[in-house]
């Protein structure tokens, strides 16, 4: 019998695991900075439009008693 060695299976490769987690680390490292350009999504923008409105709403409705 002869002893196996992760060489043996070049898919457990030491030196193929390591690119494949580099390669992996590199993608995701990737894929935060699309997002972090991206912006404001569209659910974001309708967050703060709906926020906007109830302030609003709110403000027109308070302002009379505050004057009056």
């Amino acid at each position: 019998m002869s002893k196996h060695s992760l060489d043996d299976y070049p898919a457990l490769g030491s030196s193929n695991f390591s690119f494949k987690t580099e390669l992996k680390f590199k993608f995701l490292q990737y894929l935060n900075q699309q997002k972090q350009n991206q912006g404001f999504t569209k659910s974001e923008l309708l967050n703060a439009l709906g926020v906007i409105i109830v302030v609003g709403i709110l403000a027109v409705i308070a302002l009379p008693i505050f004057l009056g």
